[in-house]
């Protein structure tokens, strides 16, 4: 894919900025990852959701994302990795470094996403596998929540 995304400032309804590839079966039959992405020197605020989203349509895989020098305020999330059981894909080499937060309420979440699928045609046991996941320099101010991590049970 390679794509950089810097030097902006972004208010949203939604994330600031999400990384997505394909929803289920259909993700995963293209089978198009989001790979080399930089997000860089991006600020805003999103009152419902994430300042980075990465997932939850994912099956086709997301892989080398940078986010570097990151600012969000007033957000539900500063960070956010969502996955499903029925996804497939993968999530891996993500670099999630110098990070400043402030009001968020939740810092880091990684867990699941809303667990919609697009019809029955998907294979509900799909696991997705998340893997190689670096994170270094992150302040939160003013966070009422300590960061989740939240697995699905069954998966590595």
């Amino acid at each position: 894919m390679n794509v950089c995304i810097e030097d902006c400032y972004i208010e949203s309804g939604d994330d600031l900025v999400a990384v997505k590839s394909g929803w289920d079966q259909y993700g995963i039959t293209m089978a198009r990852p989001s790979s080399n992405i930089i997000i860089r020197r991006v600020s805003g605020t999103t009152p419902t959701c994430s300042g980075v989203g990465i997932g939850s349509e994912m099956s086709g895989g997301i892989s080398n994302v940078i986010v570097d020098d990151l600012h969000v305020r007033d957000s539900a999330a500063g960070i956010r990795i969502k996955t499903d059981k029925g996804r497939g894909g993968y999530i891996e080499n993500i670099t999630i470094n110098n990070i400043k937060m402030e009001r968020v309420k939740i810092p880091l979440r990684f867990s699941r996403g809303a667990n919609d699928h697009p019809d029955e045609g998907g294979e509900p046991k799909a696991l997705p596998q998340v893997k190689g996941i670096v994170v270094s320099n992150v302040v939160s101010l003013d966070t009422k929540k300590a960061p989740l991590l939240e697995g699905i049970e069954g998966s590595p």
